[in-house]
């Protein structure tokens, strides 16, 4: 399942996981194509991996947001892309087209525990 984040408190609740579990961001823009085929990607990862948890961002509708996960993850942002989280922080991202199963397969198997 992924989970919409639309506050702060949602962006907090992300950034506040203490445990190993790994915690995938994808920053999504509905109106790219190159997005919205990177989003078909990372559902498909998403479906099939039970050790992490998933999220997306829309960063038109949640400009704000999008942008705080940059600054407070200190990665560049950009759209479309993944970003994987270990305990807040963020240990590995992909953007355009970098996100496909093979490559985020690959972010999971790196960072898992």
């Amino acid at each position: 399942m992924i989970r919409e984040c639309k506050t702060k408190d949602n962006l907090d609740e992300i950034l506040s996981v203490d445990s190993d579990q790994p915690v995938f961001l994808f920053k999504h823009s509905n109106i790219c194509p190159v997005s919205t085929a990177a989003r078909d990607e990372f559902v498909l990862f998403a479906n099939e991996e039970e050790r992490a948890s998933f999220w997306q961002v829309l960063v038109r509708e949640n400009r704000d947001l999008s942008l705080e996960f940059a600054d407070r993850l200190n990665v560049t942002h950009q759209s479309p892309q993944v970003i994987l989280l270990i305990k807040g922080r963020a240990v590995s991202d992909r953007s355009h087209q970098a996100i496909k199963l093979p490559q985020l397969r690959d972010m999971i198997a790196e960072f898992a525990v």
